[in-house]
């Protein structure tokens, strides 16, 4: 490992992220849930293994589209700072909705330890997440933590140095399903390209097809024609635009994966009568529903769903919605993942 390191935070509003960089550096961050707060990434140090650990909390986002200025924020930053390990928390509580960016992250090919943040309360709902399961997933450490009481801190900073001492990768890669063929053939004509701009190839491709300004940006237009190739052969094999083919097969790499770690328990509470979960606060049974970004949440379990308006992964969701739902109301699974 170098003499310092920089290690960078990323995560959904809400996860703990503040919280962590508190805990890690002593800092004394705001940790409000307001607009403003991180939208400045935020900055300290601390000792690691005897090195100097250098942390910034990167503002909270849901996904790197380029639509709004945290999300750009973020995404500048993983690009040009290049950060020897990326910290992402995760809501155990509500993990589908917080894996939409770490399988961005597996995207952008950077060393990637997760932290599984607020096990206990999930516990509490009834959410066990198999942390060593879905490392086996991710292709990277998974730390269980509760951050708000310190516990696996120890555990987290053990993985940060072992992912910075071996500079090691997540080796896993999310499939594309029906858009997979044209990543590839992007992907070997942008090698040279994303060399020179210092990102991955194939996360460049899969931008390019996701018609990403900053994509055609780092490219100078020199792959603009050969994009609109690719683009338009997605759409007359799939009758998709290229953007939603790629995010529905993402959203099914998600689901897969949470339906694969995650075990449920039905969890009573007093008054309830039963084996649903009830709402915390009239007592009714609550089943789990689909939001407005197409993932599956419990109610009762996740009293912010449906607070996270405007984000760059509503609004592409929200259009896929109906699309994605199948006539019983459960989750098509486009199948295009195997785990």
């Amino acid at each position: 490992m170098r003499d310092d390191l920089t290690i960078a935070l990323a995560g959904n509003p809400n996860t703990g992220k503040t919280t962590l960089f508190n805990l890690l550096t002593g800092a004394h961050e705001r940790t409000g849930n307001w607009t403003g707060v991180t939208v400045d990434t935020a900055h300290a140090a601390f000792t690691l293994n005897g090195k100097t650990a250098r942390v910034t909390d990167l503002p909270g986002i849901y996904s790197f589209s380029p639509h709004t200025q945290d999300e750009r924020v973020a995404r500048d930053f993983l690009i040009q700072q290049k950060p020897a390990v990326i910290v992402n928390l995760v809501d155990a509580v509500n993990l589908e909705r917080s894996l939409y960016l770490t399988a961005q992250l597996l995207d952008m090919r950077l060393p990637l330890v997760v932290a599984l943040n607020q096990t206990d309360v999930a516990e509490r709902y009834g959410i066990h997440v198999d942390a060593d399961h879905l490392a086996s997933h991710l292709g990277c450490p998974v730390i269980p933590m509760v951050a708000s009481k310190g516990v696996g801190l120890e555990a987290l900073k053990q993985a940060i140095c072992h992912v910075a001492e071996t500079r090691s990768l997540p080796t896993t890669r999310v499939q594309y399903g029906d858009a997979e063929p044209s990543v590839r053939r992007l992907q070997v004509c942008l090698i040279v390209a994303a060399d020179d701009a210092g990102v991955d190839s194939r996360w460049l491709a899969i931008k390019l097809l996701e018609r990403d300004p900053f994509a055609r940006e780092l490219t100078a237009g020199l792959f603009d024609e050969l994009a609109e190739e690719e683009c338009a052969r997605i759409a007359r094999h799939t009758g998709q635009k290229p953007e939603e083919a790629v995010m529905d097969a993402r959203l099914g790499f998600i689901r897969g994966l949470a339906r694969d770690v995650v075990q449920r328990k039905r969890v009573s509470r007093l008054g309830c009568g039963g084996p649903a979960v009830a709402q915390p606060s009239a007592g009714h049974p609550v089943f789990p529903r689909r939001d407005v970004r197409g993932f599956l949440v419990d109610r009762a379990a996740d009293p912010t769903a449906g607070r996270f308006h405007g984000s760059g992964v509503e609004r592409l969701a929200r259009q896929r919605s109906a699309h994605l739902a199948g006539p019983s109301g459960h989750a098509r699974d486009p199948g295009l993942v195997a785990l």
